[in-house]
C-alpha cells in the first residue's frame, strides 16, 4: 500500500512529521508518490534537516515574498522542491535551517503547491525519541501530524544507543535505564501529551506510523502497539510500514477504528413477526449475532432497533456499556433508514462501518476478523464476503462512502454502492460452511434448530 493512501492525503494538506525511526525516509517516499500522481510538492523543515542527496531535487533558500515567488516559479518546472531558510554548519555536518512555523502556511497558499511536507524535529538516527522542551516545532496550519517510531527499538535495552533523549523516554514510558523496551513502553511514549502528542494543533488529524516492520515478529509487535494507540482517541489511524525494506509500497497495514452496525429494526413481515427475537438454539437470533460481533476485533457496536424496539433492546441489555442501542423512528421506510440511523450514531473517529444483519445466527468472529484484516492490508472502500459462489454479509464500507450511504433511500442498504464501485470491492472468499445463515421463513428456523443444540 502506498504511503499516500495509508495517510489519506488530499490536496491542500500540510503534513508535519515528528518522532524517529524513518521520518525523513517517509517524507521523501511520500513526495515521490505525490509527484508521480502529478502533484506539486514542497519539502521543508522547521528545525534542521540534511540536504537531499543525488542532485535531482532543487533546494531553494531564502525568506519572505521573494522566496515564495522563486518556489512558485520552480514548481512550474518541476514537481518537487526542498525549501529552507539557509545552509548551516552543525556538529553532524551541513544542514538546511528551517523556516518559521507561521511561514509554512504561505508555502501552501502562495506557491500553488498541492502538499507541503514538514520535518518538525530531529532524532539523530535513533528509532525512538522523546521531545525536548523546545520540540517539536509543528506549524499551526498543519492539517495532519504523523508521529513516527521505529519498531527496531523493541526488545532492546533503554539507553543512549537505542533512543534519543533516554532520560525523557524513561519518564514518559515508565521504564528504567537498561530495561528492555516493550510494545507497551513504545505506546506509552506515543500517547503521552509530552511525547508523541506534544504540540499538535487542535484541528490537525494525528496518525502514528510504526516503521521497520521488516519481519513477522515486528509486524505482530506493531499490531500490539496499534491496538493500544487506538484506545487513545487522538489517533485517527496507525500505519505499520517497512519503508526501508523489501515491501514494494512500504505500508503493510493501516489500523483504524471500525464500528459494527447491527440492523435489527425490521418487522419481519415475510417471517410473520419480530424475526430478530425468534429463538435459535434456545436464544434469540439477535443474541447470537451480537455475541459474535463482541467476540471480534471491532472497536464499537451499535444496535439499530425499530419494530418492537423495547423488546429488542431488552434482549441484549445484559451487555450494557459494550453496546450502543439507537432507535430508528423511520424503520418502516426501509433498511436505508436504519443505515442512516446507525451511521449518525457513530463518533467522528470511526474509519469504517461493518453492517451486520440481525437474522444471521451462524455469523462467526472468524469471518468478521478476516474482513477487518483485509481492509487493514488494502484500505479497500468496500470489503464483502463470498461463500462458495454466493455474495453475502456482513459488508464493510469505508468512511469516505458514508455520505453516499446517507443518501440512499428505500430498502436497499449498501447494495447500490457495491454495484457503483464494483471494480474497487475487495471480495473475500470463505467456505460455504462459514456462511452466517439466513432466516427468511419460520421453516428455516426449525431446520436450523433441528441440526443440533438445545
Amino acid at each position: 500500500m502506498q504511503l499516500r493512501r495509508a495517510l489519506r492525503i488530499v490536496k491542500g494538506d500540510i503534513i508535519a512529521f515528528v518522532g524517529a525511526g524513518g521520518k525523513t525516509t517517509a517524507i521523501f517516499r511520500l513526495a515521490d508518490e505525490m509527484a508521480a500522481d502529478s502533484c506539486r510538492v514542497v519539502i521543508t523543515t522547521t528545525t534542521h534537516m540534511y540536504p537531499p542527496t543525488g542532485g535531482d531535487l532543487p533546494v531553494i533558500t531564502g525568506d519572505g515574498d521573494e522566496l515564495l515567488q522563486r518556489v512558485r516559479q520552480r514548481l512550474n518546472q518541476v514537481s518537487r522542491v526542498v525549501v529552507a531558510s539557509t545552509y548551516v554548519d552543525t556538529p553532524e555536518g551541513t544542514k538546511l535551517a528551517g523556516l518559521r512555523p507561521e511561514f509554512v502556511a504561505l508555502l501552501s497558499g502562495g506557491t500553488q503547491a498541492d502538499v507541503v511536507l514538514v520535518e518538525a524535529d530531529g532524532s539523530r538516527g535513533r528509532p525512538l525519541k522523546a521531545p525536548a522542551a523546545y520540540e517539536p516545532v509543528i506549524p499551526p496550519a498543519a492539517t495532519l501530524v504523523v508521529a513516527v517510531a521505529g519498531l527496531s527499538v523493541l526488545g532492546r535495552p533503554l539507553g543512549g544507543e537505542t533512543v534519543h533523549r533516554s532520560e525523557r523516554v524513561t519518564a514518559l514510558a515508565g521504564i528504567s535505564d537498561g530495561e528492555m523496551i516493550t510494545p507497551e513502553h513504545l505506546a506509552n511514549v506515543l500517547v503521552h501529551p509530552e511525547g508523541g502528542l506534544k504540540g499538535i494543533p487542535e484541528g490537525a488529524r494525528v496518525v502514528a506510523l510504526l516503521n521497520q516492520a521488516d519481519d513477522p515478529a515486528r509486524l505482530d509487535a506493531g499490531r500490539q502497539v496499534a491496538n493500544r494507540l487506538l484506545r487513545q482517541g487522538r489517533f485517527a489511524a496507525v500505519g505499520i510500514s517497512a519503508l526501508g525494506g523489501l515491501i514494494s509500497d512500504g505500508v503493510r497495514e493501516v489500523h483504524e477504528r471500525v464500528a459494527a452496525i447491527v440492523l435489527a429494526a425490521g418487522a419481519g413481515r415475510r417471517f410473520g413477526g419480530a424475526k430478530q427475537l425468534a429463538l435459535w438454539r434456545g436464544r434469540p437470533l439477535l443474541v447470537h449475532v451480537v455475541e459474535a460481533v463482541l467476540a471480534s476485533q471491532v472497536t464499537e457496536v451499535v444496535i439499530v432497533t425499530g419494530y418492537e424496539s423495547e423488546r429488542v433492546a431488552a434482549a441484549v441489555s445484559s451487555w450494557g456499556p459494550h453496546l450502543r442501542i439507537v432507535m430508528n423512528p423511520n424503520w418502516s421506510n426501509g433498511q436505508s433508514t436504519s443505515v442512516h440511523t446507525g451511521l449518525s450514531a457513530l463518533p467522528t473517529n470511526i474509519g469504517a462501518a461493518l453492517f451486520v444483519l440481525a437474522d444471521q445466527p451462524r455469523l462467526s468472529p472468524q469471518v468478521i476478523n478476516a474482513i477487518l484484516q483485509c481492509r487493514r492490508e488494502t484500505l479497500a472502500p468496500i470489503v464483502a464476503p463470498t461463500y462458495g459462489e454466493q455474495r453475502g454479509n456482513p459488508v464493510l464500507f469505508d468512511r469516505d462512502l458514508f455520505p453516499e450511504l446517507l443518501g440512499t433511500t428505500g430498502d436497499v442498504g449498501g447494495r447500490l454502492l457495491i454495484e457503483r464501485y464494483a471494480e474497487q470491492v475487495a471480495w473475500l472468499p470463505f467456505a460455504v460452511e462459514l456462511a452466517p445463515g439466513d432466516v427468511d421463513r419460520p421453516e428455516d428456523l426449525q431446520e436450523d434448530n433441528a441440526d443440533g443444540g438445545p
